[in-house]
């Protein structure tokens, strides 16, 4: 369950930073938090790329995810051909929920109603590994399908569930709001990963992402903030943005547990983002043993 927290003061704050997860996994979780540091950084150095129109997430413009219709924002589905096959992890929809409500009540009265794309809570996910992804298609016949979703179910059946906890919030250069996870206990997303690459051996070579990261994408930015005005500076306006950062970091304070893995044919380039054509197939993780008394 996800909790709304107000206790994180001083260089913590200002930095993003939660309380470290356990030990059992103090490897993974330090890469994690310097490739967090590292992303963090990366809006400081390049700016709010987005609002210059360039490039988003994988390779895609602004203009290419939605449009404005009538006054509201309107995701742009395209097919994907062959459909992207996702493994995903499952953030607990009450969780989710209570997130979304946080960055919603930070960030709405900043923005007007196309300034921010909300992400669905009920898909919020942690992406694993692409079977086939729209850079690099893998074309599959229905009976690989069922046999690649057949390998992910056995994945899931030997992983424990996890329990995590957010460590920060990050804003990227291309407007993606990001919640930055470390986990206490469970399968680690870098096993995880690497289970499934021998699962599915058709995969694209490259994946998108790092292995160790552990990532929800929370809402996009789609323009500046309300009171920027038109002579505002980009350091004034990236100031702005850094200052709704720090206030995310200050009220959310979330642990909770992620219990499914998930097979996903996206039949739209980024259908789970974007409220698009899915077929899910959802697949439940180990529930941890209990803990030895005495």
């Amino acid at each position: 369950m996800a909790s709304v927290c107000s206790d994180h003061g001083g260089e913590d704050a200002q930095r993003g930073l939660h309380t470290r997860a356990g030990s059992a996994h103090s490897f993974e979780n330090n890469e994690r938090s310097k490739l967090y540091e590292n992303m963090a950084a990366e809006l400081g150095k390049q700016g709010p790329v987005f609002l210059g129109g360039g490039e988003t997430s994988q390779s895609l413009k602004l203009s290419d995810l939605f449009s404005v219709v009538e006054g509201k924002i309107v995701p742009i589905h395209k097919a994907a051909n062959p459909p992207v096959r996702a493994v995903v992890l499952y953030l607990d929809p009450d969780a989710a929920h209570e997130i979304s409500r946080t960055v919603k009540s930070v960030l709405s009265p900043h923005f007007s109603k196309t300034g921010v794309w909300y992400q669905d809570p009920d898909f919020y996910h942690f992406s694993m590994h692409h079977a086939s992804h729209h850079q690099n298609p893998v074309p599959a016949t229905p009976e690989e399908v069922e046999i690649e979703a057949a390998s992910v179910k056995n994945v899931a059946d030997r992983s424990w569930l996890l329990e995590i906890e957010l460590e920060r919030v990050v804003l990227t250069p291309s407007g993606v709001l990001l919640g930055c996870w470390q986990v206490s206990k469970g399968t680690d997303p870098s096993l995880l990963r690497k289970e499934l690459r021998t699962a599915l051996p058709r995969s694209p070579a490259t994946q998108v992402y790092n292995p160790t990261i552990f990532y929800t994408s929370f809402a996009r930015l789609l323009s500046p903030p309300l009171t920027t005005r038109k002579d505002e500076s980009m350091e004034a306006v990236l100031e702005m943005f850094k200052e709704l950062v720090v206030e995310l970091n200050l009220k959310l304070c979330s642990k909770t547990t992620v219990e499914e893995l998930w097979y996903v044919e996206e039949l739209d380039i980024l259908a789970l983002a974007l409220k698009g054509r899915t077929r899910i197939r959802r697949f439940r993780l180990k529930p941890q043993p209990p803990h030895p008394e005495g």
